[in-house]
């Protein structure tokens, strides 16, 4: 029997490249992903398909740092709005819409993949289920749309009890423009700080980013320091201890609107105080009350304009702390209307002496 002749060297090399590529093994794709994450971070748009594709096509025996290297080789040239994500410096040609796209997509991608990863840990929020909904927001259901109306309601009859009936009333239909009713979304935590400079756009980004990273959930609520529109989390209600969440938020819209003067630290203790009274959550017994100066502790100003609006520096570290406790201090030593009333006269720039005084020289109210 005469042997066979071999195959041409071409065509071996197209039967080669013709045969399904063999799976990954497990452990192969653990290594895929953990690539993955390490470079995803300073590339947005590398998947984790590209990675494993370019494992089977590079052989599959590799090491962490061989499997870096060869996607690092494979990867096409950055463009210029990628290397802005990365470095924050704007090259030539650069293109903001398409950067913000880019920014985006990459964010709702690392939202789902944190999500897995944490979503048996304790307060995680459901996950907007299509693309749409993480980038551009969807609208609230029922059942979370419901509470908001009712803490702006009570905010603005509040905080605001000073002026005539009709002008609470416009002054509702503000808050409501801005307390929007669509979910928490990457748009909205992209526009945080501006919607016009990339710098800014770029930092929200990358905070949003590392919460992502960290607790894999969006957060609570947040409002735009540019246009003032607010957005909660998907599913917020059905969390007692952020039940009062929405209150927090328009205390800030009312003073972006310059209703009130004064919006930090006091938007936590009015959030914490309203779940007290709503009995969400109980006093913690270890916290100690506010001592001394810590009463009329404020934030650097930044601005003072002529109307009496007060504009502050971002919030740091040791406001959420003593705002909770100042709401706590309240519902313990002050009873019924007077713990508004006080919580009014702080948000109007009254100090912790001045408000108590206003208070005890009126005439006793009942309880609303």
């Amino acid at each position: 029997m005469p042997r066979p002749k071999s195959t041409a060297p071409h065509l071996r090399r197209s039967l080669a490249s013709a045969q399904p590529a063999r799976a990954l093994t497990p452990g192969e794709r653990v290594l895929a992903r953990t690539v993955h994450k390490n470079l995803s971070a300073n590339r947005p748009g590398l998947s984790v398909a590209f990675v494993e594709n370019n494992m089977r096509k590079h052989g599959l025996n590799h090491t962490y740092a061989s499997a870096v290297a060869s996607v690092r080789k494979s990867l096409p040239r950055a463009s210029p709005e990628s290397r802005f994500i990365r470095s924050g410096r704007i090259p030539k040609r650069f293109d903001q819409a398409r950067a913000q796209k880019i920014g985006e997509r990459f964010l709702s991608r690392t939202w789902v993949q944190e999500h897995r990863v944490k979503r048996e840990e304790p307060n995680t929020d459901p996950l907007p289920r299509s693309r749409r909904a993480r980038i551009e927001g969807v609208r609230l259901p029922k059942k979370d749309i419901e509470p908001i109306l009712v803490q702006a309601r009570f905010a603005v009859e509040t905080f605001l009890s000073q002026l005539p009936s009709d002008q609470r009333t416009k002054a509702l239909a503000k808050v409501f423009d801005l307390v929007r009713s669509e979910n928490l979304n990457v748009r909205g935590a992209l526009e945080e700080y501006s919607t016009t400079d990339a710098k800014k756009m770029r930092k929200a980004g990358t905070e949003f980013y590392e919460n992502l990273n960290e607790t894999g959930s969006t957060y609570q609520g947040m409002m735009s320091d540019e246009t003032g529109k607010s957005h909660l989390r998907l599913g917020w209600s059905k969390d007692k201890l952020v039940y009062a969440t929405p209150i927090h938020e328009v205390i800030h819209v009312l003073q972006k609107l310059k209703y009130v003067k004064v919006d930090v630290p006091f938007a936590y203790s009015i959030d914490r105080l309203y779940a007290l009274e709503k009995r969400k959550v109980l006093v913690k017994g270890a916290v100690a009350d506010p001592r001394g100066n810590e009463f009329d502790r404020m934030p650097i100003v930044l601005n003072r304009e002529k109307s009496g609006r007060i504009e502050y520096e971002e919030e740091a570290e040791w406001v959420e702390p003593l705002g909770t406790k100042i709401g706590e201090w309240v519902f313990k030593n002050l009873k019924g209307s007077d713990r508004w009333e006080y919580m009014r006269l702080r948000c109007d720039g009254k100090t912790h002496a001045g408000a108590l005084a206003m208070i005890r020289g009126q005439p006793r109210r009942k309880a609303a």
